[in-house]
C-alpha cells in the first residue's frame, strides 16, 4: 500500500467541481484513503491538493486520470507530484467532510442569493415606484400632447387663413402688376410726347431767339437814332436858353427905362 501527494494547479481550479469530480473516481477504483484541499497561493494561482492511499495498481490508475482528464470548466496549468503524506483519513470520512462542506457553502450561498434576492425585491420595489412615476409623465404627457395637437389643429387653421390671405396678396399683386404694365406704357406715350413736344419747343425757341435777335438790333439802331435825336435837341435847347436869357434881358431893361421915365415925369 502506497501513499501520494498530488497539486493540480492552474488559472481555474477552484469553484468548478473539481473536488467532487475526483472523489467519484476514487470511489470508482475503490481507494481506500483519500482527501483534497483548495488552497490559493500569494501570486494569485489556485491549487487542488489532493492526497490518496492504496494499492500501487489504484493509485497509478488515479494518477493517470487526474493528469489526462479535468472538469469542463476547469483551467489547468499543471498536474505535479509532491511529498506523500504520512497518514490520510478514509474516503468515507472525507466524502462526509466534503458533503457537510458543500452542504454549508450551499446555505452560505443561500443565505447570500437570498440577501441578493431581498437586495433585487427592494430594487423592484424602487421600480415599480419609478413606473408608477413614470406612468403619472407619461399621462402628463398624453395630456401636454393632446393641448399640441389642439394648438397644431388651431396652427393649420391659422395657416389656411393665412394661404387665403397670400392668395387675395397674390391677386391684388396681379393687378398691381397689370396697373403698372399700364403705367409703363402711359410713361413710355408720355416720354414720347415729351420728346416730340421739347424737339417743337426747341424749333419755338430758336425762332424767338432769332426774333430776339432782330428786335435786339432794331433796338440798338433806335437807341443810336434816339441818341443821335437827343443830341440835336440839347443843342436846340441851349440855343433857346441863350435867346430867352437875353429876352428875359431885354424885358427887364425896358421895365427899368418906363420906371425911370415916370420917375422923372413926377
Amino acid at each position: 500500500m502506497i501513499n501520494k501527494r498530488i497539486i493540480i494547479e492552474g488559472e481555474k481550479v477552484h469553484n468548478v467541481g473539481y473536488r467532487p469530480f475526483l472523489l467519484s473516481k476514487a470511489w470508482e477504483l475503490n481507494i481506500p484513503n483519500y482527501f483534497a484541499r483548495n488552497i490559493k497561493e500569494e501570486d494569485g494561482v489556485e491549487q487542488v491538493e489532493v492526497y490518496l492511499g492504496g494499492d500501487e495498481e489504484q493509485v497509478q490508475e488515479f494518477i493517470e486520470f487526474i493528469k489526462n482528464n479535468y472538469p469542463p470548466k476547469a483551467n489547468v496549468s499543471g498536474v505535479r507530484e509532491a511529498e506523500p503524506p504520512g497518514r490520510i483519513m478514509q474516503i468515507d470520512k472525507y466524502d462526509r467532510v466534503l458533503s457537510a462542506e458543500q452542504r454549508n457553502t450551499m446555505v452560505q450561498t443561500g443565505l447570500i442569493m437570498i440577501g441578493k434576492q431581498d437586495q433585487m425585491i427592494g430594487k423592484q420595489d424602487q421600480m415599480i415606484d419609478k413606473q408608477d412615476q413614470m406612468i403619472g409623465k407619461q399621462d402628463q404627457m398624453i395630456g401636454k400632447q393632446d393641448q399640441m395637437i389642439g394648438k397644431q389643429d388651431q396652427m393649420i387653421g391659422k395657416q389656411d387663413q393665412m394661404i387665403g390671405k397670400q392668395d387675395q396678396m397674390i391677386g391684388k399683386q396681379d393687378q398691381m402688376i397689370d396697373k403698372q404694365d399700364e403705367t409703363q406704357k402711359a410713361i413710355e406715350n408720355m416720354h414720347s410726347d415729351v420728346n416730340n413736344n421739347f424737339q417743337d419747343l426747341n424749333g419755338s425757341v430758336k425762332e424767338v431767339k432769332g426774333s430776339v435777335n432782330g428786335l435786339t438790333t432794331q433796338t440798338n439802331q433806335h437807341f443810336t437814332d434816339l441818341k443821335g435825336s437827343y443830341h440835336t435837341f440839347s443843342e436846340r435847347m441851349l440855343s433857346m436858353e441863350e435867346k430867352l436869357t437875353q429876352l428875359v434881358e431885354y424885358i427887364g431893361m425896358l421895365v427899368k427905362n418906363h420906371i425911370e421915365k415916370e420917375e422923372k415925369g413926377r
